[in-house]
């Protein structure tokens, strides 16, 4: 098994093939079939434990969406073990890997600013707004646990929308060379 050697000064592609490249072939082939059953074995294990429709489903979809994170791992370092080119072409790639990075500093930067104004504002919506009676009915939580639980779904999208565009970005700036 040969271990990982690149030109390019990108030192997290060289880790992440370091890594993979340390695992035997046979290994990374007991992972993959362990990661398509396993949630199928954990799903049928749990109907027998869970009564609840929608509990099961909820947890079925965290299972799966792991397993779709796995796969997409498989697919990132199958694009990275491509060979890169020409020494001038990973200069080029790496002048625009330095500059996706300053983009997304000055980006995600300024999003984060705005989302904790918006944040707040949200939050003090949802604490100051009056139940109508007919509404207290319908629910179990106030208006201010419920301002609480809006603001942190807020800022927990807004992390996992800027984790999936930096990781979406980080993979295409280093498959251009490849």
């Amino acid at each position: 098994m040969e271990l990982y050697e690149e030109k390019t000064k990108d030192l997290t592609t060289n880790r992440i093939l370091y890594m993979y490249n340390r695992v035997s072939p046979e290994t990374w082939m007991k992972v993959k079939i362990g990661i398509v059953a396993a949630p199928l074995v954990l799903l049928y294990l749990l109907s027998y434990l869970i009564t609840s429709f929608t509990i099961l489903i909820i947890i079925g979809v965290m299972f799966f969406s792991i397993v779709c994170l796995i796969y997409a791992f498989f697919i990132m370092v199958d694009i990275l073990k491509k060979e890169t080119g020409t020494e001038q072409m990973l200069e080029i790639a790496d002048a625009i890997r330095e500059g996706s990075e300053g983009f997304f500093s000055t980006q995600y930067s300024t999003i984060f600013k705005l989302s904790l104004v918006f944040g707040i504002a949200i939050f003090l919506f949802y604490f100051e707004r009056e139940i109508s009676p007919d509404e207290y009915i319908t629910t179990t939580l106030g208006s201010r646990v419920t301002s609480f639980f809006v603001v942190f779904s807020f800022f927990l999208g807004a992390l996992c929308s800027g984790i999936s565009g930096y990781a979406g970005m980080w993979i295409s700036v280093r498959a251009n060379v490849r």
